[in-house]
């Protein structure tokens, strides 16, 4: 990724559009200049994908020149159905043959901007820099609104598996110590690995983003749901969401990181888990954390079963919360 950057940033004057990936991955960043595609890169769990279309005065450019292309590109062109404004290639890049190979697919689409090379005196990999320090940022809040902001009337969502730094633990969040550790881990390392990008030690397919807000898991045992009265009976997994380019070699590294810097800190109590929700009721009532009995009774009314809520929490009883909130089954014990 950030060799396609570099790429880009060095010879053409484009817009970056973050968005939804749909069932091509979990984001997308679209590369645009003058409102037309340059090409689309989707992030998926292990690799990357890049769409390019190609026109009719382009498909003529590429069948000239096809030759210089890998089999493998060859082979996806051929394959891949004409439609009225062109062929859409996508491809799976698993090496630098297939991306030296769309590199040469986006300068047939669109000519380098040659002038604009020469001027520039910034190397591809200062560029990638830079660009990592931008204001352009993905953030999770508001790509996925239907997560993160949903109404106050209850509905069904399909929630897609997400990867977390957790760490787990009881008590009242109000007073508990534990829990002030817990904040402590989740966004020492939520943050450490943020600002890799400063310490020559870039993620594979690092791009700007906005930290996730906390999440959390909660449940008591021996009730059905959440009783309020007994906050030091609550059994809690606190969580924040990562970006998908987290892998564990990322995640072990920004533990040493930490360690560092603070080595009294329990870092073994964290863990990067993938959680899959699938189908569940939503709901935000817009009130303090402790829901009214009208609220509960409509998401336990609803057709998907409801244990406990997946709430942002915030001390229970001291503030309103302005997160939303998600259902969720019961967190395992």
């Amino acid at each position: 990724m950030t060799a396609l950057t570099a790429f880009i940033l060095d010879n053409y004057k484009v817009e970056r559009v973050w968005a939804k990936g749909g069932k091509y991955g979990e984001v997308c960043l679209r590369y645009s200049r003058s409102k037309k595609t340059l090409c689309t890169v989707y992030f998926r769990k292990s690799q990357l994908g890049i769409w390019v279309i190609l026109g009719r005065e382009e498909r003529e450019r590429y069948e000239a020149a096809q030759g210089g292309f890998s089999p493998a590109v060859r082979e996806k062109y051929e394959s891949t159905q004409t439609f009225h404004d062109g062929k859409w290639l996508m491809f799976d890049v698993e090496n630098s043959v297939l991306l030296a190979d769309i590199k040469k697919l986006i300068e047939i689409k669109k000519k380098p901007d040659s002038l604009k090379a020469k001027q520039s005196g910034q190397s591809g990999r200062e560029k990638a820099a830079k660009a990592a320090l931008c204001t352009d940022k993905l953030d999770y809040k508001k790509e996925y609104k239907d997560l993160y902001q949903p109404a106050a009337k209850p509905s069904l969502i399909n929630v897609p598996e997400m990867l977390f730094i957790a760490v787990d633990g009881n008590g009242d969040p109000n007073t508990c110590d534990e829990y002030r550790q817990a904040m402590e881990i989740l966004y020492g390392l939520s943050f450490t690995i943020k600002m890799s990008k400063l310490g020559g030690n870039m993620p594979e397919g690092y791009f700007e983003y906005v930290v996730p807000p906390l999440e959390g898991l909660w449940s008591q045992k021996g009730t059905y749901g959440i009783d309020y009265t007994r906050k030091s009976d609550f059994l809690w997994t606190s969580m924040i969401r990562q970006p998908e380019f987290v892998t564990e070699a990322v995640f072990e590294s920004a533990k040493a990181v930490l360690k560092k810097k603070k080595p009294d800190l329990d870092l073994s109590k964290a863990r990067l888990v993938k959680f899959d929700e699938g189908l569940c009721d939503r709901l935000c009532t817009g009130e303090r954390m402790t829901m009214s009995r009208q609220a509960l009774r409509k998401c336990r009314n609803s057709p998907v079963k409801t244990a406990i809520l997946r709430i942002f929490p915030i001390p229970a009883g001291t503030m309103r919360y302005i997160s939303p909130t998600r259902a969720d089954v019961r967190r395992k014990g």
